[in-house]
């Protein structure tokens, strides 16, 4: 008897029995051809001439129909799942542009929804890296930095394209860590390129606190405001950096433009009251201007008021109780911001300038001092702090940062310029002239504009005015193309000054008005235009407006008796 065949052979026969010639319906002469019936060709496809056949097809549909529908649903699923990821990341950027505590809280949210679609997902996990540094380091969060690290990480393990959040998030990071050089070699070669103001900013920091070279500094400001257009995050930060160099329109004109980003931006808030504050011009009014920004500070979210948010506005109205004249009180609120965030050296900087404006040099001093201590490798608080000792008459002391100063900042040519104060206080007035004359404009407007201010007053106290009319007359005629109005003003006054000490009234008054008529809100000015008049109605108006300007200032006592 035949043996029976096997399952594999009897599987193999229906194979073969589905696509033999005869079960397709072809046959070896045209009168052969089947057009129907089972095992033959048809319209509707394949009909296997065997029951083993039908089966194996059947089978055979089922899992194409399968696969088929399969994929059609993983391709619904993954295009419904693009699109979420696609929301939700529009929803995430616009949680981070308002650049407010709360925001970024908002963003982690997002984030970890993002993720839970598609946990590899690099542009989620780099934004969540940078919001996290940024709550880090701005907002004065300490469990933030572990995490934006860990979320770094992921990100840097996925391939892909480089993204502004995760270059931000690392050079943050970098900062938060101290490591600002490793910081800036992974970013410098890419600044030419990148022009995302989120990078450019976390630049420009970096290279502040690692006090780079000067130029170098300014270039990178210049990059970082050609490249802002409205995200608020960019602009405060110009702002505090316009602040601490003493540009107190450029700072009021970036904290504006952050608001009109993002409405009731707490440090944009809190900035613009300050500088209001240091301007010291119409006071008497701005007063209630300020008293409302720190109600609408105070009012916000708590998320949005986070520890340095909170330090700032204490700081903010201790400036301002110091100005109405309420000491005690003042000084509750300034070891109150100190309290909140021991760490800032911003509060005793700016009350160290408030103070050395005022008059009030060796208080001025023991305030920068504390700044100084605070940010070692800042350039500019030592600028401030050498200023303020020469002024308070310590000269030795003043020598010795100046020449700290010489190493750590060799190029920056305001140093020159505090030498020169310096030797003028000391009574070296040859090498005072000797250090002045060394500036050029190819250091700078504003470092050569005071350079000759410094010239002019360096004669016209020596009792040359004769020369001193000559350096104002010869800067006048020669205008810097940058120069502002602020830096005419006072050298309309310096000249107005110079024509004064050679008894010449009229010319002295002439250049007194034209001054004026640069930058009304030039104070001493007016001042001077009062002592210059000496008395009657217009001297009067003149010694009036001082002190509506300046009603703290230098000159207030004796404009009062005007």
């Amino acid at each position: 008897a035949p043996p029976t065949p096997s399952g594999a052979e009897q599987a193999s026969k229906h194979v073969k029995d589905f696509f033999a010639p005869e079960a397709l319906g072809f046959a070896s002469a045209a009168t052969d051809v089947q057009t129907a019936g089972p095992g033959r060709l048809t319209i509707l496809g394949f009909v296997p001439s065997a029951v083993g056949s039908l089966k194996t097809a059947a089978v055979v549909l089922v899992l194409a129909l399968g696969l088929a529908g399969t994929y059609i649903a993983w391709q619904l699923k993954r295009s419904r799942d693009q699109q979420q990821l696609a929301q939700v990341m529009r929803q995430l950027r616009a949680a981070v542009e308002t650049d407010r505590g709360g925001g970024y809280r908002t963003a982690l949210g997002l984030g970890d929804k993002m993720l839970a679609v598609d946990p590899s997902h690099t542009l989620a996990l780099s934004a969540m890296a940078f919001a996290e540094a940024v709550l880090a380091t701005d907002h004065g969060d300490p469990t933030m930095l572990a995490r934006a690290q860990a979320h770094l990480l992921l990100a840097d393990r996925r391939a892909g394209e480089e993204n502004e959040f995760r270059m931000a998030a690392h050079a943050l990071d970098s900062y938060a860590s101290h490591a600002y050089e490793r910081g800036l070699a992974a970013l410098k070669p890419t600044l030419d390129r990148i022009t995302n103001p989120l990078v450019q900013l976390e630049a420009l920091r970096l290279m502040q606190a690692a006090a780079s070279d000067d130029k170098e500094i300014k270039t990178q400001l210049r990059r970082l405001t050609q490249s802002v257009t409205s995200q608020p995050r960019p602009y405060v930060y110009l702002g505090y950096d316009a602040l601490q160099r003493d540009d107190l329109s450029r700072a009021a004109k970036h904290f504006d433009s952050a608001l009109q980003s993002s409405k009731d931006h707490p440090q944009a808030l809190l900035g613009r009251a300050l500088v209001m504050l240091e301007q010291n011009l119409g006071l008497e009014l701005k007063q209630k201007e300020i008293e409302r920004d720190l109600q609408r500070v105070a009012s916000l979210p708590q998320d949005d008021q986070s520890p340095p948010v909170r330090a700032m506005a204490q700081f903010v109205r201790s400036q301002l109780l110091r100005w109405q004249n309420h000491p005690a009180a003042s000084e509750e609120a300034y070891r109150a911001a100190v309290a909140a965030d021991p760490n800032s050296s911003l509060f005793a900087y700016r009350r160290g300038t408030t103070l050395l404006r005022l008059g009030a040099a060796r208080e001025a001093v023991v305030e920068l001092k504390a700044a100084a201590a605070k940010a070692a490798d800042d350039v500019r608080l030592h600028k401030k702090l050498a200023e303020a000792l020469v002024r308070a008459g310590q000269g030795a002391e003043a020598k010795q940062v100046l020449q700290a100063l010489a190493v750590q900042a060799p190029s920056d040519r305001e140093v020159t310029l505090l030498q020169a104060s310096l030797a003028q206080s000391s009574g070296d007035a040859q090498a005072a002239e000797r250090l002045l004359s060394s500036i050029s404009l190819e250091d700078g407007t504003q470092v050569f504009v005071d350079a000759q201010l410094g010239l002019a007053a360096l004669a016209r106290h020596s009792g040359d005015a004769t020369r001193s009319v000559a350096v104002m007359e010869n800067l006048l005629a020669h205008v810097p193309e940058a120069a502002t109005a602020d830096m005419l003003a006072r050298a309309w006054c310096e000249l107005g000054q110079s024509y004064e000490a050679k008894s010449n009234v009229a010319k002295a008054l002439q250049s007194f008005e034209q001054g004026i008529s640069q930058s009304h809100t030039y104070a001493e000015c007016h001042f001077f235009k009062c002592r210059l008049l000496g008395g009657g109605a217009e001297a009067h108006e003149a010694c009036k407006v001082y002190l509506a300007l300046d009603p703290r200032g230098r000159f207030a006592g004796e404009a009062a008796q005007h």
